[in-house]
């Protein structure tokens, strides 16, 4: 199914060819490790396209649905996401299934502790404390490069620039005695507490990279 030649789209960067859809899911049926970072708004090209466009927007907004379709972007096939975000459709790159490294790639890092009810019950505890229904994104910033900008300003007026104090390494401390202690917090003050900064065993945990490596 393609519905490019009907729908005239552009993007807000310009685009070869318009986003060709071949299915429509329901959200969530595609796990954010397969978004790629690259995210681009949908817009009708001219007068013509605003009627299937906003037709299409409405029709994909009450039945919930997103969109999987290819577009030739940068010279290439890419597949493609597309779904409505307020008025807009927007268009999200894809990986491809075989760009991704599966969990299971990693069996031979985990074991499988015993885990004991009490354990379980205090980390459900301190989850649903530290819980919130309105999550706002807005509050979070970007810290090193308001910093960064600070330093670079201050430098272009001439001010001496002072290197900040070393953060003390946080003591390695148990996860029991951490779980315990942040839901005695929680409860006792209603707000949510922030998880220690190192916890034991935390050094051996390893971040790898989802997406596999271009040959």
């Amino acid at each position: 199914m393609s519905l490019s030649s009907r729908m005239n789209w552009i993007a807000c960067v310009p685009m070869p060819t318009e986003p060709s859809i071949d299915t429509f899911i329901e959200p969530g049926q595609i796990d954010p490790v397969y978004f790629d970072g690259r995210d681009y708004y949908l817009v009708p090209d001219g007068p013509v396209g605003q009627k299937p466009y906003a037709v299409l927007h409405r029709g994909m907004s009450e039945l919930q649905r997103w969109a999987v379709g290819q577009a030739v972007f940068s010279g290439k096939e890419q597949l493609v996401l597309v779904r409505p975000v307020d008025d807009l459709l927007m268009m999200t790159m894809l990986h491809y299934e075989a760009d991704v490294r599966k969990p299971s790639a990693f069996d031979d890092e985990l074991t499988k502790p015993a885990i004991s009810k009490e354990e379980v019950r205090l980390a459900e505890t301190l989850i649903k404390a530290s819980s919130t229904d309105k999550f706002d994104l807005s509050k979070y910033h970007d810290v090193y490069t308001e910093r960064l900008t600070q330093l670079i300003n201050a430098k272009v007026k001439g001010e001496e620039i002072v290197a900040p104090p070393e953060e003390e390494v946080a003591p390695v401390i148990n996860l029991m005695d951490a779980l315990r202690k942040s839901v005695a917090q929680t409860q006792r003050g209603g707000k949510t507490v922030k998880p220690p900064k190192k916890m034991a065993g935390s050094r051996r945990v390893k971040a790898a990279v989802a997406r596999r490596k271009s040959s």
